[in-house]
């Protein structure tokens, strides 16, 4: 979903909201400028809920990619482990799990 902000987003951001917590992915974020000049931030949101104690880094991994996608993209990584579409998917693995170190 496209989504404005005057505040620039951070890629993840987790909430609590005691038995569960929500869970966002922001990407693609550009700057721009409204009509009166100010500034403000652009970009894709992706919002899930999960229960508190669930796989947090699946679950992260999940608002950008569906398991089917999962499998496509680890194939595709059997067959040519420089493809640019498995590539990408490694990148945005190895953000989540820095970002799960992080927390």
């Amino acid at each position: 979903m496209k989504t404005q902000s005057t505040v620039r987003p951070k890629q993840f951001t987790i909430n609590d909201l005691g038995k569960k917590q929500e869970i966002k992915l922001c990407e693609n974020i550009v700057e721009i400028t409204n009509e009166d000049g100010d500034l403000l931030y652009e970009y894709d949101m992706e919002l899930q809920t999960i229960l508190k104690g669930a796989n947090l880094t699946g679950a992260l991994i999940h608002l950008k990619y569906t398991y089917d996608d999962e499998i496509s993209l680890l194939n595709k990584g059997l067959l040519d482990n420089l493809d640019i579409e498995y590539v990408a998917y490694k990148d945005y693995v190895a953000q989540v799990k820095n970002y799960g170190i992080e927390l």
